[in-house]
């Protein structure tokens, strides 16, 4: 090895040392209120989320579409509601983590049904909900559910005949950088330090275009974290 070679190792180790030893003295921060939190309403009567991109932040995939049902006790703000049917199950793909959910999901005579919820791994969490109202003999109330496995997917089944959804509210997480790992709404040392020490194959298990996140700081999927991610944060260096 030269000595320009020698010199420019130690540089760059010293430098790693440095950004690990300055991240350390910094406490770790609680996200802040650059992480904005609000609910977002989907009525049905504008543009369905059924649509590419959806709406919210919730693209409606499958299910009968938006519909003008004539049930007036289906409806809470609108004239038109989101059918599902034995035959059209729907898929809700959200953007982001879901934090809260409330909406209307009502039955129409003797049908069923259920609303299942998973995260980016495919794996179940929260409480499965029931229509809880018949929207032929009364205004279903709203229900609600607060979620920290962060819900990614949700699954709408019917049995029966039809149900139907109204004033769905989602609260979206809103994440303003990736590699904000320590969530103080920047990217900076600690970040950096945090993707250094992850430098390299991510750990098991770790598959190609998997959305499971067990390994934060691999932005491309490759399961590697390596130059491509280290100029990805030094693309977002600073506030978010």
């Amino acid at each position: 090895m030269s000595a320009n070679q020698s010199t420019r190792m130690t540089f760059i180790l010293s430098s790693m040392i440095l950004v690990a030893v300055s991240s350390a003295m910094w406490p770790r921060a609680a996200r802040a209120d650059c992480e904005v939190l609000l609910p977002c309403p989907i009525d049905f009567e504008g543009a369905c989320p059924n649509a590419p991109g959806g709406v919210c932040g919730a693209t409606f995939i499958g299910g009968g579409g938006c519909e003008f049902a004539g049930l007036g006790l289906c409806y809470s703000s609108g004239l038109f509601s989101y059918k599902v049917d034995d035959a059209n199950p729907l898929t809700i793909a959200l953007s982001n983590d879901l934090i809260e959910l409330e909406m209307f999901f009502a039955n129409v005579g003797a049908a069923s049904g259920e609303m299942h919820f998973f995260n980016s791994c495919g794996e179940e969490v929260g409480e499965t909900l029931f229509t809880n109202g018949n929207c032929l003999l009364i205004m279903p109330p709203l229900q609600s559910q607060v979620f920290e496995g962060g819900v990614r997917t949700i699954e709408v089944t019917a049995t029966g005949g039809v149900v139907y959804i109204d004033d769905f509210t989602v609260t979206l997480e809103q994440v303003p950088s990736p590699f904000d790992f320590d969530g103080d709404c920047a990217v900076g040392a600690f970040d950096l330090a945090q993707l250094l020490g992850s430098w390299g194959p991510c750990p098991d298990p770790c598959e190609k275009g998997n959305p499971c996140d067990t390994c934060p700081a691999d932005a491309n999927g490759d399961c590697n974290v390596g130059a491509f991610d280290l100029a990805q944060l030094l693309g977002n260096w600073g506030p978010q």
